[in-house]
């Protein structure tokens, strides 16, 4: 059973009396680490094991997951199964092999403000301080920013180790992680780079007649730093397989509403990053279903996420990157440092994990016409 904490009831949670669970090796040694605890898996398997009898790691491990987001957030929690996944894969079993506690930061709906923030970071910090995990999973920018660098920054002798996952900033601006190719810290991870490119092209092989698309984002630091990816990409705008017209932000209800209707006017396909942190005149957030059922509803073009998860909120198509499979590949790399890795030398990369997803109920009631051959190589079709 996973513990999920949020807020002030971490801190009450901490002291449960769980001081006997061993603490877990220092990280000594690579990424291929995580292929040689998959080999002591195997071998344990081939000696009578099984895959649910076996187990590589002879002490038990603490593991802590801080999520930037609140566990409504299909992307964060996707992440979040997917880590867990990416455990398994190398042998690690949940209760057997390690004890798992989940924080959600809950800092695009509930704490937005930058104090609100920074008293989230404080309790999840306050956490690994009591809680003692051998791995830190840190789910996307907020949460490395104020947890993971803080960290490492005000404990230099720590032998905490954090993997990051969906990040959309150049992790490199932190002192504590010297380069891409070797981070040389107790901070590695995976980048979150919009496949803009990739998905231009599957729209194209989609919509065969469509020439143009306009790419829409809500006013978050998240979508910010992922138009400021592609700005540095495509510094004259990316013109083929289709031209993006633009690659903007709206903040309120009112500016996407606006930027909708433009997109419309301006381009044959209209492709969403965020739709999550749109604000109403008065500063609350409204609910993403709304914003998402108005937009599906008033849209003169079709819509396309550029996250394969938003397809599970209605959408009918997505192309770009899976919460789970970024999450799988942070839980590989977890497993690596559990097994006796270093976290410095594992370099951080962009898993380049794109795939195409359909909701085919929604493209039923949109009258769309796909290609059979796209739907059988999607990574994930809801039928």
């Amino acid at each position: 059973m996973v513990e999920v904490l949020t807020g002030n009831a971490a801190s009450a949670a901490l002291k449960d009396g769980r001081d006997d669970v061993p603490r877990s090796l220092l990280v000594r040694l690579g990424a291929l680490l995580a292929l040689g605890a998959a080999v002591a898996f195997l071998a344990a398997c081939s000696d009578g094991g099984t895959a649910e009898t076996a187990n590589p790691f002879p002490e038990r491990q603490r593991v802590l997951i801080v999520h930037s987001y609140d566990e409504g957030f299909r992307w964060t929690s996707e992440q979040g199964r997917g880590i867990v996944e990416g455990l398994g894969e190398a042998g690690l079993r949940e209760g057997r092999d390690y004890e798992l506690r989940t924080f959600f930061m809950d800092t695009r709906i509930t704490y937005t403000s930058p104090d609100a923030v920074s008293q989230q970071a404080s309790e999840a910090r306050r956490l690994i301080e009591d809680f003692e995990p051998s791995v830190v999973f840190v789910t996307d920018d907020a949460a490395l920013r104020e947890v993971a660098v803080r960290w490492v920054e005000e404990h230099p002798g720590s032998n905490v180790a954090f993997v990051f996952s969906g990040v959309n900033v150049d992790p490199t601006a932190y002192k504590p992680i010297a380069s891409l190719e070797r981070p040389g810290g107790r901070i590695t991870g995976l980048l979150e780079r919009i496949p803009v490119a990739e998905a231009s092209a599957a729209m194209q092989r989609v919509f065969p007649a469509a020439t143009r698309v306009a790419l829409l984002a809500d006013g978050s630091a998240s979508s910010a730093a992922a138009i400021a990816d592609y700005t540095s990409k495509y510094p004259g705008g990316l013109q083929t397989p289709l031209r993006v017209t633009g690659f903007t932000q709206a903040r309120t209800f009112a500016e996407w509403q606006r930027l909708v209707a433009e997109a419309g006017r301006q381009a044959d396909v209209i492709g969403l990053l965020n739709y999550h942190g749109i604000v109403d005149d008065s500063g609350q957030v409204v609910p993403p279903s709304t914003v998402l059922d108005w937009t599906l509803r008033n849209a003169s073009k079709p819509v396309v996420g550029l996250l394969t998860d938003w397809v599970r909120d209605g959408m009918a198509m997505g192309v770009g990157n899976s919460g789970l499979r970024h999450g799988m590949a942070a839980g590989r790399i977890g497993a690596g440092i559990l097994g006796g890795g270093d976290p410095g030398q594992v370099a951080i990369v962009d898993p380049k994990l794109v795939e195409t997803a359909f909701n085919l109920e929604a493209v039923r009631r949109l009258g769309w016409s796909v290609p059979q051959g796209e739907i059988a190589a999607a990574g994930l079709v809801i039928r």
